[in-house]
């Protein structure tokens, strides 16, 4: 994986975005570079299951790198920390970034909501 070619990749969309968040997003679905990315599912904590209730946006891992420095290639630890956080976690086939607006955080730890996300960058 071109952890360099992604942090570059972000950059150009954080700078031509004005602030999007990144996030790490997994499916069992194909999607390509550019592709809008669907709404998550709610989780029913009560029952541990999926609830049948969309959220207002899609769910992901945060990317806490900072790109509004130059420096910013100092953060690619971050980028593979998320990454790996939600490879290990979670059990999907295929993985992308996605960027788009906060909507809120998630329920568990180093997940954000992400409004209208599209995907960004194919891992």
């Amino acid at each position: 994986m071109d952890y360099i070619k992604i942090m570059k990749t972000l950059k150009e969309e954080y700078d031509r975005n004005h602030c999007p968040e990144f996030v790490v997003c997994g499916s069992n679905k194909m999607y390509e570079k550019g592709d809008a990315m669907p709404k998550s599912y709610d989780w029913d904590i009560e029952h541990d299951v999926q609830s049948n209730k969309k959220l207002n946006g899609t769910l992901g891992t945060e990317i806490l790198a900072e790109f509004n420095y130059d420096d910013y290639m100092d953060d690619i630890d971050k980028l593979k920390e998320a990454i790996e956080y939600a490879k290990n976690n979670y059990p999907y086939k295929h993985w992308y970034i996605a960027m788009g607006d906060i909507d809120d955080y998630g329920y568990e730890e180093k997940t954000l909501i992400i409004e209208d996300a599209k995907v960004v960058a194919l891992i």
